[in-house]
């Protein structure tokens, strides 16, 4: 009878440390400089699906607080607002337009998942970014951008080499 204990209080030991302890690939994502536990809860839920517009004219409006699964067009098809502040992936790369319009004026994140170049445009002028956090080692979210955005339309213009859609969220960067 001791024989056969044993191997079951080994298992039950084993199972109870599998359960207790994260496991060895969880995301790390203490490491990008801000609380992003509100875009973590976020990307935890389920996306809903959009296709980004290949016009400004045409773009879907999104909206806070919501996870976006955003399906591109192929860059070269894409009409930008305003040419894009860095091409990243060449124009092998996919892109897209949306349009987000803040409630009021403020610090606004961008988030997403996938190694994507992000603008904001106003008008016809490309908004400098504030704040730039990548991912340390997140696997969830690779990269989160900053910007004082006024209480008007922007475009918001994504580009770069991902072909599957992206996961996308807007969130108050406020407190």
């Amino acid at each position: 009878m001791g024989t056969t204990i044993f191997p079951r209080i080994s298992a039950i030991a084993l199972l109870a440390g599998a359960l207790s302890c994260p496991a060895a690939d969880a995301p790390d994502c203490s490491g990008f400089g801000w609380d992003m536990s509100r875009e973590l809860a976020l990307f935890a839920q389920a996306g809903h699906p959009i296709s980004a517009a290949s016009h400004a004219s045409a773009a879907p409006r999104v909206d806070l607080d919501t996870l976006y699964i955003v399906t591109l067009a192929p860059r070269a098809d894409v009409a930008f607002a305003h040419p894009p502040g860095k091409v990243v992936g060449g124009d092998a790369g996919t892109a897209g337009l949306l349009v987000f319009h803040p409630a009021r004026a403020g610090s606004y994140r961008i988030t997403l998942d996938a190694g994507m170049w992000i603008d904001a445009v106003n008008g016809d002028r490309l908004i400098d970014s504030t704040g730039f956090r990548g991912r340390a080692p997140c696997g969830t979210i690779h990269k989160s951008v900053e910007w004082s955005l006024p209480a008007e339309d922007v475009v918001v213009q994504i580009s770069g080499p991902a072909t599957a859609p992206i996961h996308l969220t807007i969130t108050s960067a406020q407190p």
